[in-house]
């Protein structure tokens, strides 16, 4: 899993590089699989549960998208500050990043746990699916994931019942 300050140096690579590129999506070549979209980084947010970030503290996230359509291409990218694992629809994840072969059309789920060893600590998702018919699903970390403590198991799966989690 990529740390936060590996990540971010990685962004700022890729960040310099995107004045001079007209692509769409940008391999970054030092974080295999890794793909920027611009407009999904900079919307994306670092986030924690409702709490403070307490050294050993953990938080569990959660997020609910629908994609309502064929898809063409899609991405997830993920970063956990300080460590941390990620699902798709209730199924683990290696690495950083997954590709449209794990998302689905219909409801999907992110969901993450992430653990603090020290300092701050957060999750940072963006993403996208394009769908066939040109429109978009945005995937990016920010108020509507939902966030806790604690979670009951069962809580990386698509049937969770999510609905007394707090905003991130």
């Amino acid at each position: 899993m990529a740390n936060f300050r590996s990540l971010m140096a990685t962004a700022l690579v890729a960040a310099v590089s995107l004045a001079d590129s007209t692509s769409y999506g940008i391999e970054w070549s030092n974080a295999p699989g890794v793909r920027l979209n611009p407009g999904n980084l900079t919307s994306a947010r670092w986030i924690w549960h409702s709490g403070p970030v307490l050294r050993g503290g953990n938080s569990y996230f959660r997020f609910s998208f629908d994609v309502p359509g064929e898809i063409e291409e899609a991405f997830v990218n993920v970063a956990m500050d300080d460590y941390g694992e990620w699902y798709l629809n209730g199924k683990l994840q290696k690495g950083e990043s997954a590709d449209k072969c794990d998302i689905t059309p219909g409801r999907n789920v992110i969901a993450a746990h992430v653990k603090n060893y020290s300092g701050v600590a957060g999750l940072l998702v963006f993403g996208e699916v394009r769908l066939k018919n040109s429109s978009r699903v945005l995937l990016r970390s920010d108020g509507v994931f939902k966030a806790a403590a604690k979670a009951d198991a069962g809580w990386e799966r698509a049937d969770f019942d999510d609905s007394r989690w707090k905003a991130a």
